[in-house]
């Protein structure tokens, strides 16, 4: 088995090599334009000049979700993007600042409905996948809360590490480290 990783390893670099080669000789600069689900960022790639030069990398939101959100999108969705490669997927959790007594799907329910005021949640972006998951929750189980969208999940973990708001929606690899070390659950 660890010979048939090296091998799959060596060859995956050999492939890389080959391909630096012949990288454009320009600098590569990376520019994150969080916020609105990812419409802001994927507004500017859609308008740059179609050299092979911009990329963008991202999830499907500002593809399949926030242009259908605006009221005039600033972008096509199928003709301003050449699409390169489907990277992989990532998933989404549900996270709570520790001061909420839930570990559990049911338990985030049954405290929800216990709140006397709709609870705050946050997400990336309106129009974010957070957003759309957390309104379809709320309305698959008849919750009372209200949608906060943040410009990137670096604000929103801000507000819930701080426990402004106790509820977020957001992709689970950036949030284990706070997981992890108990300052999310």
């Amino acid at each position: 088995m660890k010979t048939k990783a090296l091998f799959a390893l060596l060859v995956s670099l050999s492939a890389c090599v080959a391909s630096a080669q012949t990288w454009p000789t320009k600098p590569v600069i990376v520019d994150n334009r969080p916020g609105a689900g990812g419409a802001i960022g994927a507004a500017l790639v859609a308008k740059a000049a179609p050299d092979g030069y911009t990329l963008l990398l991202s999830n499907s939101a500002p593809i399949s979700i926030s242009p259908f959100m605006l009221t005039t999108p600033s972008y096509d969705p199928v003709k301003g993007f050449s699409h390169v490669s489907y990277i992989g997927s990532v998933a989404n959790v549900f996270v709570v600042h520790p001061s909420v007594p839930a570990k559990t799907l049911p338990e985030l329910v049954a405290w929800i409905k216990a709140e006397p005021n709709p609870v705050n949640y946050g997400s990336g972006g309106i129009g974010s996948i957070g957003h759309i998951v957390g309104e379809t929750f709320k309305n698959e189980h008849g919750l009372r809360m209200e949608h906060v969208g943040y410009k990137g999940s670096s604000p929103m973990h801000n507000d819930l590490l701080g426990g402004t708001i106790k509820l977020a929606i957001d992709t689970l690899p950036q949030n284990v480290p706070f997981m992890k070390d108990g300052k999310l659950n």
